[in-house]
C-alpha cells in the first residue's frame, strides 16, 4: 500500500510544478528552442576538417567522455586562453616585485 501522506506530497508538488513552472512563468521552463536567459543568442562556427581530422577530434572527445561540438570549443578557447597567458603572467610578476621583499622572489 501506498501512504497516503506521500500521496499527498506528490499532488502538493505537482501543483506547485503546475503553478511556478507552466502557466505563470512560462520563461522558467521554457518550450525547446526558447532561450532562458537575456544574453545574446549563441553564433555558429563552421569549419572543414578532413575525415582523419574529424576521427582524431571524434575521438578524443569521446575519450573525454565530451560532444565533438563540446570538445572542440573547449580547445579553441584554451588556445586563446593561452595566448593571454603570457601578459598575465608578466602582470603577476610585476605586481608581486612592487608587494614582495626582493629576497622572498629569488628563487
Amino acid at each position: 500500500m501506498v501512504n497516503k501522506e506521500f500521496l499527498n506530497m506528490l499532488d502538493a508538488e505537482a501543483e506547485h510544478y503546475e503553478e511556478n513552472y507552466y502557466n505563470e512563468t512560462p520563461t522558467s521552463n521554457p518550450e525547446p528552442g526558447v532561450r532562458r536567459g537575456n544574453g545574446a543568442a549563441p553564433r555558429l562556427l563552421t569549419i572543414r576538417l578532413s575525415a582523419d581530422q574529424y576521427e582524431q577530434v571524434a575521438e578524443a572527445a569521446k575519450t573525454a567522455d565530451l560532444p565533438v561540438s563540446t570538445y572542440a570549443r573547449n580547445g579553441l578557447m584554451a588556445t586563446i586562453a593561452q595566448q593571454h597567458a603570457p601578459n598575465v603572467v608578466a602582470a603577476l610578476e610585476d605586481a608581486l616585485r612592487q608587494t614582495l621583499k626582493p629576497e622572498l622572489l629569488r628563487a
